[in-house]
């Protein structure tokens, strides 16, 4: 169960070693500070839209699935 919580963390995805791929860009090296805050701002902004509007979704009741038949 460790292994998998360790292999499942994505807290430091950015800095992942990358199996020995050529290393990003130097502009990419040299901005990657100021790259990571707003990224990681939307990223959260998008979990959380993603999750409220599931949530929404899912606590809609029946209603939410019911096709209204018209003749």
């Amino acid at each position: 169960m460790k292994k998998l919580t360790i292999l499942l963390d994505v807290n430091a995805v950015q800095d992942w070693y990358n199996g020995g791929f050529e290393p990003a860009p130097k502009w990419y090296q040299d901005h990657i500070a100021f790259i990571k805050k707003p990224l990681k701002s939307a990223t959260l902004s998008l979990r959380s839209f993603s999750f409220s509007r599931l949530a929404s979704v899912c606590y809609a009741g029946d209603h939410a699935f019911i096709v209204k038949k018209t003749n």
